[in-house]
């Protein structure tokens, strides 16, 4: 269990875009809840590559002030996995998690290289149940498939950028 994390991410794997990476770990059964602003649950970074996030419980994150600012941030940030030419040996699998009220977005998206499958999103979140809408680089090979998303307010899917764009399933 990791409750009550008052600034930064509950889990992080890697650190600081990709200077410092996290490869082939499993981040499995944790009880995530609780949070403070400015901290994700769990957060993968840039350049970190062929985890297993799987079967964790995640929510009430990032509900809160720290110091003077609101902080509201995804119960999951999954930025890419891996740089350079694709390989799909390399993307991160998320499956069979359950994430639910969530301040910001469920699951956010800062690029792509992953597989999220079979998981439970349910509502109401802050604004969308999954979300690839603020990135500033191009989504690719990113398979969202077999998940249950429950919304009442807000979007069950924000998805930017998806036209022409290579192994984008939904």
């Amino acid at each position: 269990e990791v409750p009550g994390v008052q600034k930064g991410h509950a889990i992080l794997l890697g650190v600081g875009g990709g200077s410092r990476i996290v490869t082939n770990s499993i981040v499995a059964l944790n009880t995530i809840h609780d949070t403070g602003a400015q901290a994700a649950g769990i957060e993968i970074e840039r350049g970190s590559h062929s985890n297993r996030i799987a079967e964790n419980l995640i929510y009430s994150v990032a509900d809160g002030y720290y110091g003077n600012s609101a902080g509201y941030w995804p119960c999951m940030w999954l930025d890419q996995s891996h740089t350079g030419a694709y390989d799909p040996n390399k993307r991160n699998i998320i499956e069979r998690n359950v994430i639910h009220n969530c301040s910001d977005n469920g699951v956010q998206f800062e690029n792509g290289r992953h597989v999220f499958q079979n998981n439970l999103i349910v509502g109401p979140v802050g604004n969308k149940a999954l979300d690839s809408y603020h990135n500033t680089l191009t989504i690719d090979h990113l398979e969202i498939k077999h998940n249950t998303i429950v919304n009442r307010q807000g979007y069950g899917a924000g998805l930017k950028a998806w036209n022409g764009t290579p192994g984008l399933i939904f």
